[in-house]
């Protein structure tokens, strides 16, 4: 790709992630890219360059948007702790939870009213979805074009959040990172969230994913939020 230089790191490498993150801060790097954060050091390093003033880019495993930030916490050493959770707080500029799922074959679906399929109003209800609307079901038999699977490809199920930038708000955010009450982030004015499964339930609208996997996706999700609380 043009413009970009990129580092390959494997186990058997001489330098780690975050020796690699120092020495390009040298380099005056517009964007810096983390493949993954697993260990303190790279943690450190990652949070360092933010400070410095670069955008890093980088992703984590975690189970949503605000988890991402508890898995970050976790990997930071108690010397280093405030400081961190002080650069992230407000250098953060987005937290995004990726899952795919898989999407119904645009060739060879079925269409349904989400009442009958989900066996009549109330249950809509309780999932947040209009009974009246229709929805995709996955093709058991399948076509040529998905191989007879009912499925192809993936697509995004997205959680993101984004915090506000002013000063007073970056603060608060400190504050609740530090005392480990990170879902009250979201309880900020002017933090635009989009949990999870407001985006399932535009995946089951557009018929673009079976409408019973989109539900049981919208079971595991309330029962994830209810576990956090």
């Amino acid at each position: 790709m043009p413009l970009v230089d990129q580092t390959s790191v494997t186990d058997n490498s001489a330098n780690s992630i975050a020796d690699i993150i120092r020495a390009l801060m040298r380099h005056d790097p517009d964007v810096i890219i983390v493949g993954e954060m697993r260990d303190s050091d790279t943690v450190e390093a990652a949070l360092r360059a933010t400070e410095s003033g670069h955008l890093v880019i980088t992703t984590v495993h975690a189970v949503d948007a605000l988890h991402t930030l508890d898995r970050i916490d976790g990997f930071l050493n108690s010397a280093y702790r405030t400081s961190g959770l002080y650069i992230l707080g407000h250098a953060l500029v987005a937290s995004l939870s990726q899952r795919l799922v898989k999407t119904v074959c645009p060739a060879c679906h079925q269409t349904a009213a989400a009442g009958e399929v989900f066996g009549g109003v109330e249950r809509c209800q309780e999932l947040e979805l209009d009974a009246d609307g229709m929805v995709a079901l996955a093709n058991k038999e399948g076509c040529d074009l998905c191989n007879h699977r009912g499925f192809l490809g993936r697509t995004l199920a997205l959680e993101a959040m984004f915090p506000p930038e002013d000063q007073s708000s970056r603060r608060a955010i400190t504050e609740m990172l530090v005392s480990n009450v990170s879902n009250s982030i979201t309880d900020i004015p002017g933090t635009i969230y989009m949990p999870r499964r407001d985006s399932i339930r535009d995946l089951i609208a557009r018929k673009v994913v079976d409408a019973n996997m989109g539900a049981a996706l919208l079971v595991e999700e309330a029962a994830t939020r209810q576990s956090r609380r």
